[in-house]
Parts: C-alpha cells; structure tokens; sequence
C-alpha cells in the first residue's frame, strides 16, 4: 500500500513550491528603479541616505550607554542630541528603525520591554491558533489570530529600517492579541459557548452571508490559505 503523505507536509511543500516559482517572476516585474537602489546598497558609504541613518544609530546607541535606563526621552533625535552625540552631528535625520528608536529614546530598559512585547504577542498567537484548531467553531478565533501573527512579524521586520516604535496600530493589534489569549483562557476553562445558528448554515457564517454546506466562497478561499501560510510560518 503506497504510504500516505500527511497534509500539514503536502502543505509546506506546496507553499515552499509556491515560493520558487513565484520569486523569480517577482525579480523579472520590478521597474529599473528597483535595481538601482538595489546596486547602492554594495557603495552604502557614498550614500548619503544610508550614511544618515547609521549616524542616527550611533546617535541612539551613545544616548543608551549614558543614560541605560531611561534612554533620552521621546522625540529626541533633535539638533541639540546629534549635536552631542552623533558621530556627524550635522547630518540630522529620522533613526529610521523602531529598535534602536526604542533604545536611544528609553534605554536598555525600554528596549527589553518593545521586544518582550512584540516576542510576546507571538508567541501567544501561535498558542490562541493552536487552541482554535481544537474546535471548528473557533475558526474566527484561528483566522484573526494568523492574521494578526503576520501583521506583527511583517511590522518587525519592516521596523528594522522604519522609525515607528510608537505606531499606534500595532498597539491595537497587542490589544487584540491580549483580548484573544483572555478569551482563550476563558474556553478553555468554561469550553467553548454554543454558536445559534439556522438550519444548514455552518458555523461562523451568520447573516446575509448564509451559503450552502461545503461551498467556500473564492474570498474565504484566499483567506484560507493565506492563514494556512500564516500557521506554518508560526510552527518555524
């Protein structure tokens, strides 16, 4: 008997399949704009845009080392700080990354605190996503969570070259999070609540968006498979 291969395997391949064949496409679609910035990334020391921005770093790194608890305090990448600490203190730009952000504005301390929140929120997305699984009536709860789960790994990793520490919807998404890991808690003491719903309707759909059994909608199909690309990338 020929041996079955396990969905959650098929899937991974798929998508890493999916991956490859799309990447190339990619390169082949981007303007001639995109490979001239591309280029200037190997002579960074002659531009001036990414000279500016690793003086802002140091900036902020120096700011840490003298004041490791409390950092310089909002707003504080000024003509007056660079004039202090930066390395260039004429070349005065943004920090342009939510890291060393936190860092120079409220220390080591403050840094620990940003990244224990975002480390946080994922790791306790990837438990509400697990827990939802158990139940096909938590499937709202499994497709919020990936979705917030790659919101926040894509905020992460846009952040290293972004100054938007402070970015107000990425709080709303912890808010989230922390509302999901309470309700979480909650199912998993009390169980989870019975859904009313019409004859024939399956669960999670409710209202003008009644559909027959087994049917699933191209829409719901993208979002499928979207959370399924987000639960995989929570298992690495």
């Amino acid at each position: 008997m020929p041996r079955e291969i396990p969905e959650s395997r098929s899937n991974k391949a798929g998508l890493l399949l999916l991956l490859a064949l799309t990447f190339p496409l990619a390169l082949m679609t981007m303007p001639e704009s995109w490979y001239s910035r591309m280029d200037s990334m190997q002579a960074y020391r002659e531009d001036a845009s990414a000279q500016g921005r690793i003086n802002a770093w140091w900036t902020a790194w120096y700011v840490a080392l003298d004041h490791p608890l409390v950092g310089g305090g909002a707003n504080m990448f000024n003509r007056q700080t660079y004039a202090l600490y930066a390395p260039n203190p004429q070349n005065v730009l943004d920090v342009h990354s939510i890291y060393f952000e936190a860092l120079g504005e409220h220390g080591f301390v403050g840094l620990f605190i940003f990244l224990a929140i975002g480390i946080g929120a994922l790791v306790t997305l990837n438990r509400v996503i697990r827990f939802a699984k158990s139940d096909a009536a938590l499937g709202w709860m499994r497709d919020l969570a990936s979705m917030i789960y790659v919101s926040l790994v894509g905020y992460a990793t846009s952040g290293l070259f972004l100054g938007l520490s402070m970015f107000d919807y990425y709080y709303m998404l912890i808010a989230i999070t922390v509302a999901l890991a309470g309700l979480t808690r909650r199912y998993a003491r009390d169980g989870v609540p019975a859904i009313d719903k019409p004859p024939g309707v399956p669960l999670g759909v409710t209202g003008n968006r009644r559909r027959a059994v087994g049917v699933v909608p191209a829409g719901r199909r993208f979002t499928l498979g979207v959370s399924k690309a987000a639960n995989w990338f929570a298992r690495l």
